[in-house]
């Protein structure tokens, strides 16, 4: 005879709220099985009624296995809606598991119960999932002795119950799991589950305008890009691998390109060694746009499927290929559709680029939240050693050669640097979809001035400066030009036609030159002059909206917008125009050396009473 099976313990769902869905039978019993909430009203044995005749009728001792699973598959479809919710139970259970703990209040009890015994109805809707529970049962009825099927009518409910959930285990989780990752994006199965209460809250937030995205957008992350396209990476003493120097508010480190297998093996033979600096020597020459591209899309990928700093999302060759706007090629007339195997080829070059990216920043500045998740104004300094992101599996068809044809890929952030992506130090904001679908090489101006800008608007939005002066001097840079010393009119030319392509295409909503810079440009000389002249930039309107409804910003004119950057540029070229010490023109403005000093490095905004002031300093 056949040995009855152990019971296996079933222990009490980790989310408060869907533990009341599905419960132990006894209470206090974590070893008991789980039973839906509603069934506790009443007893088992009304559930599963026609299940407990077949059972306890005597002409089922002297059957063969299968008359057996037959009699008890014909009692189950009875007690369909009863064998439903059981598994239902189940399977809610499962999903409290698979669920983090702090979506307990985001959770709507009511889905989740209905979504789980939907499973289940899908699942005994195929004919040999509902033969596979009758097999089961009929094999544990045939182990029973005769005394224990005239236990009483409420114990032998029990154990049909117990059995039928003990079978739906494995299909179960087999269920779940394709709720989640990688067969669902990340939050997948949250959001199925969000209550009306989370739902309409998170409605409440701003809708990501038309043609935008969500990326990393703190400083440090933008010097990142920039280190990328402008490829910034040289040879420094003291380490083989290409490095760029990073430096934002204060804040000094680096990035590199150091290969990935570092991280497990940091202490390679020197054969490999020189191996992979070769390597990244190679890489750091194929740097380009391309990169930064490849960067955004992973941060605007991972922000729209993660929902917690230790998930992974899927991203997608092609999906990345359209978000730079490239169009896949119509099939038909036996040729294959799609991007072109180069097309997909330059992106994963990209990609294994920022695979290799390895970032060390001294003192960033993190901000800490308070109980209600919302950023605070307090900060703490620390230290950030971290790989953006990394990339986990990969997926694909094996060519003839037997290398892998990467079609879709599993990644994620590198832990310190999830940070920025998640929690009260968010740092996130808009990027205009343009800047990944400019073209690298013809449309390199506009490419590169959209990220800045776009930078831009997130960096100020608090101050609600979305109108914004910069030097000419400082928007060259940002594109990582220089001026044209020999032709100045062919910088100056270049220039103003990206601004203009830019405001035609939606990224800002104007431009134009603050005060009357453009006089006497017609000398000899003249373009050192152009390089001081400052260009008024105002936002879409509908970023506009979206920070405002984000954050408490004031908006600003045209005449106030003086962001603490441009102004600290200002500041310190016009004292140096003027022969002056930090001293001499701390007291002019009526403020001490410390603060001007603080000023001069954009470490301060200045309130508006010194900014007038300022302003008055700055015609002298």
């Amino acid at each position: 005879m056949p040995s009855r099976r152990k019971p296996i313990p079933q222990l009490p769902l980790p989310l408060t709220g869907l533990a009341e869905l599905a419960v132990p039978l006894q209470p206090g019993d974590d070893k008991a099985f789980v039973v839906p909430a509603s069934w506790l009203g009443s007893p088992v044995e009304s559930r599963l009624e026609h299940s407990l005749a077949t059972i306890r009728h005597p002409d089922l001792e002297g059957q063969t296995q299968e008359q057996r699973a037959g009699a008890i598959r014909a009692s189950l479809v009875s007690d369909r809606d009863a064998v439903t919710q059981l598994i239902g139970a189940v399977i809610a259970r499962r999903i409290g598991e698979a669920l983090p703990g702090k979506a307990s209040s985001k959770i709507s009890k009511e889905a989740c119960f209905n979504i789980a015994c939907r499973l289940a109805d899908n699942f005994l809707a195929e004919p040999a999932a509902l033969d596979k529970v009758a097999r089961w049962l009929a094999v544990s009825v045939s182990a029973w002795a005769a005394a224990d099927r005239a236990e009483s009518t409420e114990t032998l409910a029990r154990r049909l119950a117990y059995l039928v959930s003990i079978h739906a285990e494995d299909a179960a989780g087999a269920l779940v799991e394709l709720l989640l990752p990688p067969n669902r994006p990340a939050g997948y199965l949250e959001a199925l589950l969000r209550s009306p209460e989370a739902a309409a809250a998170e409605q409440a937030l701003p809708q990501i305008p038309p043609g935008t995205m969500i990326v990393l957008a703190s400083g440090h992350f933008h010097d990142i890009r920039e280190a990328l396209y402008k490829n910034t990476f040289r040879k420094v003493e003291g380490t083989p691998w290409p490095t760029a120097s990073l430096k934002r508010n204060g804040a000094s480190g680096y990035a590199q390109l150091r290969p990935a297998v570092m991280d497990s093996e940091p202490l390679l033979p020197g054969s490999r060694l020189q191996a992979w600096v070769t390597t990244m020597w190679r890489q750091q020459s194929e740097l380009s746009d391309l990169d930064a591209d490849g960067l955004d899309a992973l941060c605007a990928l991972y922000l729209s499927q993660a929902r917690a700093p230790d998930d992974a999302a899927v991203a997608d060759v092609d999906e990345i290929l359209g978000m730079r706007g490239l169009k896949p090629k119509r099939g038909g007339q036996g040729r294959r559709g799609g991007y072109e195997p180069e097309q997909r080829a330059e992106m994963l070059k990209a990609l294994s680029h920022i695979q290799n990216l390895w970032i060390d920043i001294g003192e960033v500045r993190v901000y800490e939240g308070g109980g209600d998740g919302r950023r605070q104004r307090s900060s703490t300094l620390k230290t950030l050693q971290s790989r953006p992101f990394i990339i986990t599996d990969r997926m694909g068809q094996v060519r003839l050669d037997g290398y892998l044809d990467v079609e879709r890929f599993i990644f994620r952030p590198g832990k310190a640097f999830a940070a920025f992506l998640f929690g009260a130090g968010r740092q996130t904001g808009l990027l205009f979809q343009r800047a990944l679908q400019y073209d690298p090489v013809r449309r390199k101006w506009e490419k590169r001035l959209t990220r800045y800008t776009s930078w831009q608007w997130q960096a100020h939005a608090r101050n609600g400066q979305f109108t914004q002066r910069f030097s000419v001097r400082t928007l060259l840079d940002a594109v990582g030009e220089a001026l044209n010393e020999r032709y100045p009119a062919k910088t100056r030319t270049r220039l103003e036609k990206a601004l203009t392509t830019m405001k035609a295409d939606g990224v800002i909503t104007t431009w134009h030159y603050v005060g009357k810079p453009l006089e006497g440009l017609n000398r000899h000389g003249w373009g050192a002059q152009w390089l001081d002249a400052e260009i008024g930039i105002e936002a879409p309107q509908m970023i506009r909206d979206y920070y405002l409804r984000s954050v408490d910003a004031v908006p600003m004119s045209l005449a106030d917008a003086a962001p603490s950057g441009e102004m600290a540029e200002r500041v310190r070229h016009h004292r140096r125009m003027l022969g002056l010490s930090q001293e001499e023109a701390a007291q002019r403005l009526g403020i001490r050396q410390g603060h001007f000093s603080k000023l001069e490095r954009g470490r301060v905004t200045p309130s508006e009473k010194l900014r007038h002031e300022i302003e008055v300093w700055l015609g002298e």
